[in-house]
């Protein structure tokens, strides 16, 4: 259950679907009609191997949602899903898990979603189940993108993440000060990219009311008397010109910083943001009731839960409705950066439950690698025709 060269999204379906169906397996091989081979299918799996498959599921739940097709939706975000695998990482690292009751009540309807669950901590996880979480980790440390300003844009220009950019932005077990640079460079670039983004969209309306125009400073007064083969020995490449700004760029530049400070600052009720995009009652109170977390921290205050956010919030949705008529140039600025698509190479290949991916070849498979894969099984009818063409020229 541990050491099996499988991926972890299939195995720990399997694990939940058993679990859930412990009951109807154990009245089944307890029928009289079945012979005594048949029954030890069942009963050769001792209680302990049972009470592992609660515990391995426990341990790796949140990471195999994650990895499931399911969840790999052209639609998701890179900023979403950079949130979801460091919230899921950290979980795998607590000193608690809720885990599946074995013997727990159960109906017709139940399933693997609304079955009941309890919580454990990390003594009494077994030594191959606390084995599995440092494999695990292991494998999510090695694999998961690291933190840099181009996810800092992302977050930044995300209005779920933008408060909570900083914390993501830390490189683990590396010093706050070796790290704080990352948030500071991607501020920078946000403000110069802002600029170029916003002075598109308005250059027209300020050039309009702007007759002033500064001239360019030149070069000093030519100082040569050199002959014509003296001089072409003397002459390099030709002395750029400096443009000073014109009084329009220096007002559009403030404009921008200023509206990109608004963004920073703007605070988002979100309840009222769920309300409007969840008209069910029900599902709705149901979203609400995780939306905000206790912050111990910070003198138990209420918080907004930026995973739960980053699960049920449209980012899209609310550009179109409140965030494209406040912030135009943010949003279209925004479009760009969020709409980059997200590898999920790690999502296919590395989250196994024994650091083993498919088979012992592809145990140390890298995102490069297995991007690369995917790349040319979607291309290998394409692959196979050009191989065919170039034999038929030789």
């Amino acid at each position: 259950m541990v050491d099996i060269d499988v991926r972890v999204a299939s195995t720990v379906k399997l694990f939940r679907r058993s679990i859930v169906n412990y009951p109807a397996f154990n009245a089944f091989f307890q029928r009289a009609d079945l012979t005594k081979s048949e029954k030890a299918v069942f009963t050769s799996i001792t209680m302990a191997e049972w009470e592992l498959v609660v515990q391995l599921e426990a341990v790796v739940q949140r990471i195999a949602d994650l990895a499931l097709v399911e969840s790999q939706s052209a639609t998701m975000l890179s900023s979403t899903m950079y949130i979801l695998l460091w919230v899921a990482s950290a979980r795998m690292n607590s000193y608690k898990f809720s885990a599946f009751s074995l013997h727990g009540t159960r109906n017709t309807d139940t399933n693997e979603k609304m079955f009941a669950r309890r919580q454990i901590t990390l003594p009494d996880l077994s030594v191959l189940a606390q084995r599995c979480i440092k494999r695990t980790l292991h494998q999510i440390a090695f694999r998961l993108p690291q933190p840099g300003v181009p996810m800092g844009m992302a977050l930044l220009l995300d209005p779920r993440t933008k408060r909570a950019a900083k914390n993501y932005l830390q490189i683990p077990d590396w010093a706050r000060a070796a790290t704080g640079h990352i948030l500071e460079d991607t501020k920078v670039l946000l403000l110069a990219e802002h600029r170029v983004m916003y002075k598109a969209l308005h250059i027209n309306e300020d050039a309009e009311g702007d007759a002033v125009n500064s001239a360019a400073s030149s070069p000093g007064r030519d100082c040569s008397s050199s002959s014509d083969t003296e001089l072409d020995l003397l002459c390099g490449e030709e002395v750029l010109k400096p443009v000073d700004s014109t009084p329009t760029d220096v007002s559009l530049n403030a404009k921008a910083d200023a509206v990109m400070e608004q963004w920073l600052d703007l605070r988002i009720d979100w309840e009222e943001v769920v309300r409007h995009q969840i008209p069910d009652k029900q599902e709705c109170d149901r979203v609400l009731s995780k939306l905000a977390i206790r912050n111990k921290k910070q003198g138990n205050v209420r918080v907004w839960n930026v995973e739960q956010l980053c699960q049920q919030v449209d980012v899209w949705r609310w550009f179109a409705d409140y965030g494209q008529a406040r912030f135009p140039s943010v949003a279209k600025f925004a479009r760009v950066w969020l709409g980059r698509s997200c590898s999920t190479a790690f999502q296919e290949r590395v989250f196994s439950t024994a650091t083993l991916v498919m088979n012992s070849l592809r145990t140390s498979t890298d995102n490069e690698r297995a991007e690369r894969q995917l790349i040319m099984r979607h291309n290998r009818e394409e692959m196979k025709r050009m191989d065919e063409s170039k034999h038929r020229i030789w």
